[in-house]
C-alpha cells in the first residue's frame, strides 16, 4: 500500500478523512439526497443481502450450540415381536435398545428414554468452527456494506445520466430554435433573390439533423428514469414527477477529501469481506486438523422399559447406560492430512485474493482521481470554446442577414455551437461521474446503514410471524 496518492499535490484534493461522510451531500442536490436515502430503504437486492446476514447469524448460533451436549434426545416406542418357532425352549423376546426381555415367543416391549452425548472439545474443533462462522457472519455484513456502496454510486450515476440527458435535450431544442430562425432568414433572402435555394436546403438539412437527435435523448431520459425506478424498488413510471423536473447536472465541490491510502483497508467493505473470508478459512484448517486426534465424549441413556405398559413407570422399569466414549481414525491419516492440506490451500488462495483486492482498490482510486482532475481541466477549456462558438454564431447570423457572409459561414458556426455545447455537457457529466466513482472507490456510502435496521419493519414482522427468529432480527 502506497503512502500517498499520485495526484496528492493537486489543489482540488484534500487528505482530510472522509470517515462517516455522506458524500452525495457534497453535490448540494436535495433530489439526489432523497433518491439515495429512498434506495437504501427500498432496494430489493439490498434486502436480499440483508437476509444473508441473518442466515449467517443463525449459522453462528448453530456452531455455538455445539459447545454443549450435541445429543439431547427423548425417545418413546412400543416394540411388538415374535420369535421363531424353531428356537429352543429358553428363547426370549428382547428389546435391543433397552435390554429388557420377555419370556414368551410373542411379546410387547414399551420403553421411553433420554439419550445424551457430549463430545469434549479438547482439540478446539468446535471453538474453531465458531471462529469460522463468526468470521463468515462478519463477511456477510461486509458484503452487505459493499452492495450499499455500489447502490449509492449506481443511484448517483443514473441520476447524473438523467440530468445530463435533460441538459443535452435542452441544448438541442435551443439550437433547433436558432437553426429554425436561420432557415426563416434564408427563406426570406431566397424569396428576395439575394441567395439561391441552396441556402434554404442546407438550412433545412442542419435543422432536421439536429431535430433527429431529440428522440434518442428522450429515450435516454426514459432509460435513466427506469433505472432509477429499479434501484428504488419501484415500478417503471412510478418515479415522482419532482425527480423528473429539469435541473442542472450536480456540480462537484471545489475541493474533495480523499484521506490517505492506508485508510482504504478499513473503509472499503470488499477488503474487509476478503479479510473475514480468509479468517473463516483459517479457522477451518483447525477444524480439519482436529480430526487427526482422538475424539472423547460422554454418552448415556436413561429411561424406562417394560413388557407391560401398566408397569412402565414403576421403579423396577428404570434402566441406565452411561460412560466415556472414544473414537480415533488411526488408519485414515493420509485422507485426514490431505483434508487439512485442502483447507490450507484454500486459505492461501484467499490471502492472494485479499492482497489483489487491496491493490485493485488503490488502482481504482487513482483512476478515479485522475479522471476527476483531468475532466475538470477539460471543462475549463470547453467552457471557453462554447462561449466563443455562441458569440461566433450570433455574429455570423447578423452578418448573413446583412449579406456580409455566405450561408456556409453560418452553417459552420451553428454546427460548431451544437457540438461544443454538447461536448461541454458531456465533460461536466464526466466530472460528476468521476467524483461518484472516486467516492465509490474510497468505500463511501456503507455508513448509511449504521444504527438502522437492515430490513424494513414490515418485512421483519412478516418473518417473525412466519418463523420464531427470537432476537436475531434486531
Amino acid at each position: 500500500m502506497a503512502c500517498e496518492w499520485l495526484d496528492e499535490g493537486s489543489e482540488k484534493l484534500s487528505t482530510a478523512s472522509t470517515e462517516g461522510c455522506d458524500w452525495w451531500q457534497s453535490f448540494g442536490d436535495e433530489t439526489l439526497n432523497c433518491l439515495i436515502e429512498q434506495a437504501a430503504c427500498q432496494n430489493l437486492s439490498l434486502h436480499a443481502m440483508a437476509t444473508r446476514v441473518f442466515a449467517a447469524k443463525a449459522e453462528l448460533g448453530i456452531a455455538q450450540g455445539n459447545l454443549f451436549p450435541q445429543v439431547q434426545r427423548v425417545k418413546g416406542k412400543k416394540i411388538r415381536s415374535r420369535q421363531s418357532d424353531n428356537l429352543g425352549p429358553g428363547a426370549v423376546v428382547t428389546d435391543e435398545s433397552s435390554g429388557v426381555s420377555s419370556g414368551s415367543r410373542k411379546g410387547d416391549v414399551y420403553s421411553t428414554s433420554f439419550d445424551i452425548g457430549w463430545e469434549l472439545d479438547i482439540w478446539g474443533r468446535y471453538r474453531r468452527a465458531i471462529q469460522s462462522t463468526r468470521a463468515t457472519h462478519c463477511a456477510a455484513i461486509a458484503s452487505y456494506d459493499d452492495f450499499l456502496v455500489m447502490l449509492c454510486a449506481q443511484v448517483a450515476d443514473a441520476y447524473i445520466t438523467l440530468r445530463s440527458a435533460q441538459e443535452r435535450l435542452r441544448i438541442t431544442y435551443s439550437n433547433a430554435e436558432i437553426q429554425g430562425r436561420t432557415l426563416e432568414i434564408a427563406s426570406v433572402r431566397q424569396r428576395n433573390g439575394a441567395v439561391t435555394q441552396l441556402d434554404v436546403e442546407q438550412a433545412k438539412r442542419l435543422l432536421h439533423n439536429t431535430e433527429s437527435q431529440i428522440p434518442s435523448l428522450q429515450n435516454a431520459i426514459r432509460h435513466s428514469s427506469n433505472s432509477l425506478c429499479l434501484l428504488l424498488g419501484l415500478i417503471p413510471g412510478d418515479l415522482d414527477d419532482c425527480f423528473l423536473d429539469k435541473a442542472p447536472i450536480p456540480k462537484a465541490p471545489q475541493e474533495v477529501a480523499i484521506g490517505i491510502p492506508s485508510e482504504l483497508l478499513r473503509r472499503r467493505p470488499d477488503i474487509r469481506e476478503a479479510e473475514y473470508l480468509a479468517l473463516a478459512q483459517c479457522a477451518r484448517i483447525g477444524v480439519a486438523q482436529s480430526a487427526l486426534y482422538p475424539h472423547f465424549a460422554l454418552v448415556g441413556t436413561f429411561g424406562l422399559s417394560s413388557s407391560n405398559f401398566s408397569d412402565l413407570f414403576s421403579s423396577a422399569s428404570r434402566f441406565r447406560q452411561y460412560g466415556p466414549w472414544i473414537q480415533w481414525d488411526i488408519f485414515n491419516y493420509d485422507r485426514l492430512k490431505n483434508a487439512v492440506r485442502v483447507e490450507d490451500a484454500r486459505f492461501q488462495e484467499l490471502i492472494f485474493s485479499y492482497e489483489e483486492k487491496v491493490l485493485a482498490a488503490q488502482a481504482e482510486v487513482e483512476d478515479a482521481i485522475s479522471s476527476f482532475i483531468r475532466s475538470q481541466e477539460s471543462v475549463e477549456t470547453l467552457e471557453k470554446s462554447a462561449k466563443a462558438a455562441e458569440a461566433a454564431t450570433e455574429l455570423a447570423l447578423i452578418q448573413y442577414r446583412e449579406g456580409a457572409v455566405d450561408y456556409t459561414t453560418v452553417l459552420t458556426t451553428e454546427e460548431a455551437l451544437l457540438l461544443q455545447q454538447d461536448r461541454l455537457v458531456i465533460a461536466q457529466t464526466e466530472i460528476a461521474k468521476s467524483l461518484v466513482a472516486l467516492y465509490k472507490a474510497l468505500g463511501g456510502g456503507w455508513q448509511l446503514r449504521c444504527g438502522d435496521d437492515l430490513l424494513p419493519k414490515e418485512v421483519s414482522c412478516e418473518m417473525k410471524c412466519r418463523t420464531d427468529w427470537g432476537c436475531l432480527l434486531n
